[in-house]
């Protein structure tokens, strides 16, 4: 525990030196606060609660006091900030597996910082709209719950129980997300400006990278047979690859043998695509090593047992995207950047209105 209070006493004065940098008012801390603090994320003059959470300091799960700010009436604490940024840290590390434990270290300081960064713009940002008599209906929320379990195929009770929250931390957390975005998008994006010149030469000096790179890509056809037994499959295979060498369409053919529901709609058409569309590599070497266009191939038994016979009806080798194709995608993450760095602005303005203390500060 007094290593973590070490950690801890090391970290948070870097916090306040780099909001007092940007512009930001805040105290220097002190000792941590007892463990009888309110819980993460509430409204200042609240009753007290829970005692610290575990959350990781220097990569080690570990209890600690709680160490907050408070943004107006807002409480943001040490442990709510924590367990934000272990995820994001995580995936730093799964990227970049050689660092070492005191590299680790500091990759989650940093991390540390810049998370309470945004979440004190974002509060701050969430006071103006509220002032602007901004609020979400019931029903919004709702539906974007409704969507988040959706989209991660659980139950509410999974979900909860997942992020280790309760569904009133939830909805608050929806609920503001919505707020803070229609904020965003009515009041700072109006003022964010991409211009071509700043597209062009953002594009010359990516253009070499994967990003605006089209990959190799070929026209092909497929006839696949996945039903029956082993040898009525292969039956129907050869039976198909013969009215093929007899100069059969490879269209009729397939709306013919192929068991693949589109091939009845399109003869077995698959467009463009690119290599490993297909989860077959036998498959993709045909079309993409062995195949010249117009050629079709043998009979082709994948992983699965499954038996293929495919058609190239056309290829392009990779090539660089042009201006004009790469030109929408580049304005959005020009875009999006200077909508971040606005944002930013926009909440800087606002603390000159708004207190933003450390309530744990000791009288002098």
């Amino acid at each position: 525990m007094e290593q973590v209070r070490s950690n801890l006493r090391r970290l948070l004065p870097i916090l306040a030196a780099v909001l007092i940098a940007a512009g930001w008012t805040a105290r220097t801390y002190g000792d941590p606060p007892s463990s009888e603090t309110k819980t993460e994320g509430t409204e200042a003059g609240t009753t007290e609660g829970e005692k610290g959470d575990t959350v990781r300091v220097a990569g080690d799960p570990v209890m600690v006091d709680r160490v907050y700010l408070i943004v107006d009436t807002r409480i943001i604490t040490v442990g709510e900030i924590a367990r934000r940024v272990e995820p994001i840290a995580q995936r730093y590390l799964e990227a970049k597996p050689g660092l070492t434990p005191p590299e680790a270290d500091q990759l989650r300081e940093q991390i540390f910082i810049e998370e309470a960064q945004r979440m004190v713009a974002k509060e701050l940002i969430l006071k103006a709209a509220r002032e602007k008599g901004l609020n979400v209906d019931e029903a919004r929320v709702g539906s974007q719950i409704k969507r988040i379990l959706l989209s991660e195929g659980l139950t509410i009770e999974e979900y909860l129980a997942k992020h280790k929250m309760t569904y009133r931390e939830l909805y608050r957390e929806v609920q503001d997300e919505i707020l803070f975005s229609g904020f965003r998008m009515m009041e700072i994006a109006p003022r964010v400006y991409v211009s071509p010149s700043e597209i062009a030469a953002y594009y010359q000096e990516h253009k070499n990278e994967a990003e605006f790179l089209w990959p190799e890509q070929v026209h092909a056809y497929e006839i696949v047979l996945m039903g029956q037994n082993a040898q009525q499959r292969q039956a129907k295979a050869e039976a198909a690859l013969q009215e093929l060498q007899q100069g059969a369409d490879f269209a009729a053919v397939a709306r013919k043998y192929s068991e693949n529901p589109r091939a009845a709609r399109n003869g077995g058409d698959l467009d463009w695509i690119t290599r490993n569309v297909i989860n077959a590599p036998e498959v993709n070497k045909a079309l993409f090593e062995d195949l010249e266009v117009g050629q079709f191939s043998g009979i082709i038994k994948d992983q699965n047992g499954f038996l293929w016979i495919v058609k190239v009806a056309g290829r392009r080798e990779a090539a660089r995207m042009p201006l004009d194709d790469a030109y929408a995608s580049i304005e959005a993450r020009l875009r999006r950047v200077k909508l971040d760095e606005e944002t930013r602005k926009y909440a800087l303005r606002l603390m000159k209105t708004t207190a933003i203390i450390d309530p744990n500060e000791r009288p002098r």
